[in-house]
């Protein structure tokens, strides 16, 4: 609220009108206190009479001599007198100031952004921040502002290499990042990996990396903004800390088929992501023919053109002579090269000499 509004409310509703007129001696304002403000309230309370029970007499009422009619048989029809009680209003005790304590409101202070709005520029959403209850928000907005200037990449690594802030791919599209901290909520029910835009801002905000700038970046006027925020993270018993080894799993789309079958987009290297990613590539090199020179079909099984006559097993099959392999069932042509090439070594024979460059540098990292 205002600082109009809160001198109001306090007046009326924390009893400082009560104060400011008892010490007031222009002529009138007495009266007009006691209206306002009675020291005693008398109320009219009924007492019912139960049957046979005579009603006590309050202090103040006349007694009834009644002794000339104790033989008359006709009972006397008495009314029940009125009893006042004495009502002594609650008067809220006036808290006393002492020495190290502020019973003042609190206040929340207006801050402008030193990033977007500095000397030369204007930015709406940065005006008007709040430095008390709306922290939050403030903190988000400085996460914003330093992301965008590449203030968070020291802080945050990026783990895509040696790039520059501007050569990033940041929004999921190559490179997407798990929260490294387990406790964090972004962690919890089914959240998906996000870009790093979303991941540095996130940490910047709910894992003190804009404090950590801050310290690293202090300017005019940016003093009191530290304080706040790092106030309010004591106040949670929140330490700062340096973020954890980046989580990232690097995407992309399969360099022989460019991405034209579905499941050659969003390739991933990562933990069990990879086994899918060996399939579609193995696939990928089934369809251009590469594995007529490694694993030929046989005489049997070979068309004029050196090609396989029965690449789905109808009339010819194949077994692994691997000895470890735990595929012990027979398989149709297509089937068994693509197995060998997956399962023992020609993926990664073939991808290394392949003759583009992106799937040479693949070879090295495709291993199961």
């Amino acid at each position: 609220m205002g600082y109009k509004e809160m001198c109001v409310h306090l007046a009326t509703a924390h009893q400082q009108l009560r104060q400011l007129m008892m010490e007031d001696t222009r002529p009138g304002i007495r009266e007009v206190l006691n209206r306002l403000y009675p020291q005693e309230i008398f109320s009219a309370v009924k007492v019912k009479q139960e049957k046979g029970v005579p009603v006590p007499l309050a202090s103040n009422a006349p007694e009834v001599d009644d002794s000339e009619d104790v033989d008359d048989p006709t009972e006397a029809k008495v009314q029940a007198p009125n009893v006042f009680t004495k009502v002594i209003p609650v008067i809220p005790k006036r808290e006393v100031k002492t020495e190290g304590t502020s019973l003042g409101p609190r206040v929340d202070k207006i801050h402008n952004c030193l990033i977007c709005n500095a000397p030369g520029k204007s930015n709406k959403d940065g005006r008007k921040l709040n430095l008390g209850s709306g922290l939050q928000e403030l903190k988000y907005h400085y996460s914003v502002c330093v992301y965008n200037e590449g203030g968070l990449v020291p802080f945050i690594d990026p783990g895509q290499g040696s790039l520059k802030s501007e050569k990033l791919e940041v929004y999921g599209a190559k490179f997407r990042y798990k929260c490294p901290f387990p406790n964090c909520s972004k962690n919890q029910g089914r959240n998906k990996a996000i870009g790093y835009k979303e991941y540095a801002i996130h940490c910047g905000v709910a894992h003190h990396q804009i404090e950590k700038w801050m310290v690293a970046n202090m300017r005019p006027g940016l003093e009191e903004v530290y304080a706040a925020v790092k106030i309010a993270r004591e106040e949670e018993s929140m330490e700062m800390v340096d973020m954890p080894e980046v989580i990232v799993e690097e995407m992309h789309t399969c360099f022989i088929c460019e991405g034209k079958e579905r499941e050659g987009r969003n390739l991933s290297f990562d933990g069990s992501m990879v086994y899918q990613t060996r399939y579609h590539y193995a696939s990928c090199y089934y369809d251009e023919g590469a594995y007529l020179h490694e694993y030929p079909p046989g005489a049997q099984n070979m068309n004029e053109e050196g090609g396989p006559k029965d690449i789905l097993g109808k009339e010819v099959k194949y077994h692994c002579q691997e000895k470890d392999c735990s595929v012990k069932r027979k398989m149709g042509y297509k089937e068994f090269t693509i197995h060998m090439s997956n399962e023992h070594g020609g993926l990664e024979k073939i991808m290394k000499v392949d003759h583009r460059e992106a799937i040479r540098n693949l070879a090295g990292r495709i291993k199961k």
